[in-house]
């Protein structure tokens, strides 16, 4: 994705690169004025700030860089202030969360953010809303559908991350996913001894069943 990582290695060190699916930004469209653009697949939301100088250079590099783009727009100001209010929310968990609903958290490097976004999006048993904080290279999605699409869409995430030697984290999602999937992956050594330990004081398994994936 030249335009992110172009944004990522820019002098100006950009507060914040976020990057959505379609669906993310149709969710973010719902609550703040952006383009309607039907036909891309993605939308990047770049976060300046610092000198006036300093923040003009880097929207007008940003600019630049998305020659392409079906759409460009800047946001000043209060409006700039309720789109970064509501974009920690399109993924964010709610309570009680819903029973068809699996919610998961990748780990990646930044030249690995358009991959794993093509990997989230790979099923079309299920609907997905993902982000990707790209100047951290943290992924976070969710995704709603039968059970048995949701159990393929873990998996494979799951095997994207461990094949990268990346990190996968279940936050999220019906108890025959947290079983079959984990909740984390790759699998560290202490795992194995905090089961242990569950299965002397709990044998039964009476004590929050599932909580920790097993």
């Amino acid at each position: 994705m030249p335009l992110t990582l172009g944004l990522l290695r820019h002098p100006g060190f950009p507060l914040a690169v976020e990057v959505l699916n379609a669906a993310a930004w149709a969710e973010l469209r719902r609550q703040v004025s952006l383009p309607e653009t039907p036909e891309a697949r993605i939308g990047v939301l770049v976060r300046a700030g610092g000198w006036p100088d300093a923040v003009e250079r880097m929207l007008w590099d940003a600019e630049t860089l998305a020659a392409t783009a079906r759409a460009r727009e800047r946001l000043l100001g209060d409006e700039a202030a309720r789109l970064w209010q509501y974009v920690p929310r399109l993924t964010a968990l709610p309570y009680p969360p819903p029973p068809d609903g699996l919610w998961v958290r990748l780990g990646v490097l930044p030249a690995q953010v358009a991959e794993a976004l093509q990997t989230l999006e790979a099923s079309l048993d299920v609907r997905v809303i993902g982000q990707a904080q790209a100047t951290a290279g943290v992924i976070c999605a969710r995704a709603h559908g039968p059970l048995e699409a949701l159990l393929r869409w873990g998996e494979a995430l799951r095997s994207f991350a461990v094949a990268r030697g990346r990190h996968f984290t279940l936050l999220n999602g019906p108890g025959a996913t947290r079983r079959a999937l984990g909740l984390w992956a790759p699998q560290r050594p202490e795992i194995a001894a905090m089961q242990r330990i569950k299965a002397q004081l709990d044998p039964h398994g009476r004590l929050s069943p599932g909580r920790m994936g097993w």
